[in-house]
């Protein structure tokens, strides 16, 4: 009985060990986030129905050896040695050993149908992680294109900018959303005293209203009425930001404002104001 409950906590150990080996290599390539979720639940359950299939079947063979006498069987040769009449009383010895396994209990309703979902579970997660294993492949397919196809244009243009004027000046790039509000959110990352690209534009059409006869000749506003109608789309919409604006705003936030490109040589703007 030790050496079956032995191997009983072997095979246990061992297949711990499986799981952990596979928890690790699933994280290792599903990643994170709800799909790596997922994957990492299908493992679990599926050494979940291997655990439970394993103990049922340790409870099956303990419960064979202790009804079929096997303890005794294995004693009794031994006594058999020391007489007639221990070899007598050990005869029926066999015949015991012999004795079949108890046929395991009927599954209950309860039990089908919960081994029945479980298998629909775990079937959909394979298939879950079939389509993630897809998805990785043909992103690792994008990237292997992409690097076979050299830098893009922008990686280059970024690159050049860097060798030129950024590293030179310990500056680096920091993207922001391309929403029509880009520019004032460049501005609005840089500067403590407007907290987002919203409080930018205010800012700006502030600066635009009160320098009018400075800026309202160089304003596009042929195309919204009046220039006080351009002022406010500066204010509450999402069109594009120009050099106008950047002055405007070099002006009110009495800072100066560089404009790099790998094209040209950078456009200073505010360079009379104080501050950096």
């Amino acid at each position: 009985m030790d050496d079956l409950k032995a191997k009983h906590k072997k095979e246990l150990k061992t297949l711990d060990g499986e799981k952990r080996n596979q928890l690790k290599k699933t994280k290792a390539t599903a990643g994170k986030g709800k799909k790596g979720k997922e994957a990492l639940a299908a493992v679990e359950a599926e050494y979940a129905t291997k655990e439970k299939e394993m103990t049922e079947r340790h409870a099956a063979e303990i419960a064979a050896l202790e009804s079929g006498g096997g303890e005794a069987a294995t004693a009794e040769p031994a006594e058999a040695a020391s007489g007639d009449d221990a070899k007598d009383e050990s005869a029926p010895a066999p015949e015991a050993a012999a004795a079949p396994a108890p046929a395991p209990a009927e599954e209950t309703e309860e039990e089908r149908r919960r081994k029945k979902q479980e298998k629909a579970r775990k079937k959909k997660l394979e298939k879950k992680q079939r389509q993630l294993d897809a998805e990785k492949q043909r992103q690792e397919e994008i990237e292997a294109e992409r690097l076979a196809a050299g830098p893009s244009a922008k990686e280059l243009e970024i690159k050049r900018m860097e060798e030129l004027y950024l590293k030179p000046s310990g500056l680096r790039i920091r993207d922001v959303a391309a929403d029509g509000n880009c520019l004032y959110r460049a501005v609005a990352e840089q500067c403590a005293n407007a907290k987002d690209y919203a409080a930018v534009r205010s800012i700006c059409a502030d600066a635009l209203l009160e320098h009018e006869e400075e800026y309202a000749p160089f304003a596009e506003s042929h195309d919204h009425g009046s220039y006080v109608n351009y002022v406010e789309r500066v204010r509450k919409s999402s069109d594009w930001g120009g050099h106008l604006e950047l002055r405007a705003l070099a002006t009110a936030l009495k800072r100066p404002v560089v404009v790099y490109s790998a094209d040209a040589a950078p456009l200073r703007m505010g360079e009379e104001e104080d501050g950096e």
